[in-house]
């Protein structure tokens, strides 16, 4: 039978399974893990007290989950931000932080309130930067939870079995077609390929868009010094195909970001030089050159041969193109 979560991996699905599994702290065979995954993503250890949950609310305020409980006869709170594969947006945590800390404010006895940032993605290190409240329970401590425990449910095993899976890919070589690999497979492979043949001469950063595709940023060790240069990223899609585009960047535009920018004076330079094989050149919607193929699913030494002649073009023949 074909794992539910691996089929519906959106975060939605996710939001439902955390509040299916909180529903059930009653159940006779779900009551004591679901208990158990209440304590966990509170970080507390509940022991004999008597816990209680009186509500479960999806997307008020456009926060995720909303969970009021009781431990014994004290009332709290825990408000969970759930993610996949996307990373939080603008001041959003600070407005969910603002919100929930108002709800009380006229209230002789504050409520204690746990922030919860639940992610099966990878996490970003600018996201770990950018908490405020909210304690990040990341892939291996959801691995590590999970893992550990058994039930009859059939519900329960597809999640904890999509869990093994994703944390497995994220920290493990694949054995499977390169047509089937997940993005987590593909991140955990290039960022060790990178380091293992080109660490000394580039800088780079793996990003997920939205489970849609994996972007690879490659820049010239000390950028830093320019205040333009060009950016090669490697877009790894889900049907299978692998771009690699040339982008004039701007490297000073804000602290540790890469944005895109029409740099006139590259972009001449870029016309008017002849392009590598790797390469084919336009400029438009601020690339100035690509390439696209077709992954073979049966050789991953020769997706790794492109990779190799991507960067070594890139890295001989746009080296030249930084601006102070």
């Amino acid at each position: 039978m074909n794992n539910f979560f691996e089929i519906a991996s959106d975060e939605l699905t996710q939001d439902s399974f955390i509040c299916w599994l909180l529903s059930n702290i009653d159940d006779k065979d779900l009551g004591n893990i679901s208990k158990k995954f209440l304590s966990f993503l509170c970080d507390e250890k509940f022991g004999e007290s008597k816990v209680k949950i009186t509500k479960i609310t999806r997307q008020f305020k456009h926060i995720d989950i909303i969970v009021d409980y009781f431990v014994d006869d004290d009332p709290r709170l825990l408000i969970i931000e759930d993610k996949t594969n996307s990373t939080m947006h603008g001041t959003q945590l600070t407005d969910y932080i603002n919100e929930v800390e108002g709800w009380d404010s006229k209230e002789t006895k504050k409520r204690i309130v746990h922030f919860v940032y639940y992610k099966t993605g990878y996490v970003e290190n600018w996201e770990k930067n950018e908490l405020k409240k909210f304690r990040l329970i990341d892939i291996k401590e959801i691995y590590d939870f999970f893992s550990n425990l058994d039930s009859s449910s059939e519900i329960f095993n597809h999640y904890k079995n999509n869990i093994v899976k994703m944390y497995k890919d994220k920290n493990e070589d694949s054995d499977r077609p390169l047509d089937s690999w997940s993005f987590d497979n593909w991140r955990y492979y290039f960022d060790k390929f990178l380091k293992d043949k080109y660490e000394s001469k580039i800088n780079w950063q793996l990003v997920t868009y939205h489970g849609k595709y994996l972007s690879a940023l490659i820049y010239f060790k000390d950028s830093d010094k320019y205040e333009h240069t060009t950016c090669l990223e490697i877009i790894f899609r889900k049907e299978n195909t692998i771009n690699a585009t040339i982008h004039p960047v701007a490297t000073r535009a804000e602290t540790n970001s890469w944005k895109r920018n029409n740099n006139e004076s590259i972009c001449k330079i870029i016309d008017d030089a002849k392009l590598n094989k790797s390469f084919k050149h336009y400029s438009r919607n601020q690339t100035v050159a690509a390439s696209e193929r077709k992954i073979n699913p049966s050789n991953l030494q020769e997706a790794e041969n492109m990779f190799c002649n991507w960067i070594d073009d890139y890295l001989a023949d746009f080296e030249r193109f930084n601006t102070k």
